[in-house]
Parts: C-alpha cells; structure tokens; sequence
C-alpha cells in the first residue's frame, strides 16, 4: 500500500475539530511533491513519478503526525506503507513531532519519544526529517528537541539543506545570515542542501 490521501482523510474524521485545524494551518499537500509544482526539470516518466510518490509518502508521514500528535498512535498509519518508501513516511512524520515540539511552549518531547520508539529502526532518516522542521522554523530553536544523540544529530544538515533545495523560494540561506547560525549547528565544511541539487532546475 503507498501513502494514501483518502487514508488520512479517515483519519481526520475519527480526530477532533483541533487535529484537523492543525492539519489545515500545518499540513502538506501532496500536490506540494510534484515537478511542476516544485518547479523542477521533468525527468524520464518513471523516474519523475517515483520521485513524486516518494514526495507525496513523505506529505503522508508529516501529515500523520501533525493529525495525531501522539508518536504511539501513528504505527498503523505508518506500517500502512509499502516497505521501499516506509523510510520516507517515518522522515516526513519525524518532521512533524519535531515541528511540534518546537511550536509547543512547554517540553512535549514528541520527536524524542518518536526516536525512542517505532522510529528507532529508521533512526537515520528520522533525523534527517527533524532538520526539515529547523528550516521551517529556527536552527536556534533546536534545544526543544530535548537530548540529541552527539553523532547522529549532524544528520539534521542533511534535512535542513534538503528543505533549501526543494523549496528554494524559502531556501535558508536567503533567509539567515551565515553568521546568525548557532554554533552547535554550523556544519564543519561542507554546505548542507547538495542532496536536493538532482532534482534542480540547471541555473535555478
């Protein structure tokens, strides 16, 4: 089974009235994984639609854990996803508990239980999807994360700069100086973001 809108849709209905008022002030539409959308060169047509569905998978996991809030809640919507893109749906839902925890104004520690459990076997990505949310946010604001793993939280660049690359129009770099980034955040050489140049435009 691949990441499903109407599936979620049969979330939101058995959810409350504020789960899907998150969903709608927070959400991602799958609409938001397509080429065109995105403003992206076409590619060979199997190729392009797989890349979408790993995008539109990606929607899926992020939207999953904006709706429930609670990462013991989510395994069925998860598991739900064919294995070669489950990573992805476990990505984007890591996003999604590490947005809000940094939204929370007290110690919600989501994205740590999330990391601690179902996710633990995904643990790399996972991490990866929490840099998506301190792009989206603040790479100052990553101490509401609550205790990172010291090694595996570098992997967080690797979603901070993917998030630059995919949507450039809001890249991170045009936002912040270089020299406003904390320390403890700062990447020892090498420019986070080349993960997404493929999917680039040339010259853009």
């Amino acid at each position: 089974m691949t990441a499903s809108a109407s599936h979620l849709r049969t979330i939101g209905r058995a959810t409350s009235g504020c789960a899907n008022l998150r969903l709608r002030v927070f959400g991602i539409s799958p609409e938001e994984a397509g080429f065109a959308r995105r403003g992206f060169a076409e590619a060979e047509p199997a190729r392009q639609q797989r890349l979408e569905e790993i995008g539109r998978t990606f929607a899926y996991g992020y939207n999953a854990a904006i709706l429930s809030t609670d990462p013991a809640l989510i395994s069925p919507e998860l598991n739900a996803v064919i294995p070669e893109q489950r990573g992805f749906a476990f990505e984007g839902a890591s996003m999604g508990f590490a947005l809000l925890d940094i939204l929370t104004p007290w110690h919600s520690r989501r994205f740590a239980h999330f990391m601690e459990g179902m996710a633990f076997p995904y643990i790399y990505i996972a991490y990866v999807g929490a840099g998506w949310a301190l792009a989206r946010t603040s790479p100052h604001l990553v101490w509401q994360l609550g205790p990172l793993d010291p090694l595996l939280r570098w992997l967080m660049f690797d979603g901070y700069g993917f998030h630059a690359g995919y949507f450039p129009s809001a890249s991170c770099d045009q936002r912040r100086p270089r020299s406003a980034r904390p320390q403890r955040l700062r990447a020892p050489s090498v420019r986070p973001g080349t993960r997404a140049l493929d999917l680039v435009r040339p010259g853009g």
